[in-house]
């Protein structure tokens, strides 16, 4: 199924937070790099990666993806994924 066969996009506008934080694309890129090693299987790196080839972005996913290459030094979301699944093994 295609995103362009929903009928309905469903929204909240709720204040959003991780815990004690703010989010924003700095607390994001935290998030998803800790969430490599709790998580490798299953973790935010890929998910926003999944969801950027989907089509399915947010205002804040392009600098969500930029604060993790930034703190990674990769070049792409995968490389990133598989520095950080180095890094835990």
């Amino acid at each position: 199924m295609a995103f362009a066969d929903f009928e309905r996009v469903l929204y909240c506008d709720l204040e959003a937070t991780l815990g004690d934080e703010e989010i924003n694309a700095e607390s994001l890129a935290e998030f998803a790099i800790d969430s490599v090693q709790r998580s490798p299987a299953r973790n935010a790196v890929q998910y926003l990666a999944q969801n950027i080839t989907q089509g399915v972005v947010t205002p804040l996913t392009y600098a969500y993806r930029d604060a993790i290459l930034r703190r990674t030094g990769a070049r792409d979301l995968a490389q990133a994924e598989e520095l950080l699944l180095a890094s835990v093994r």
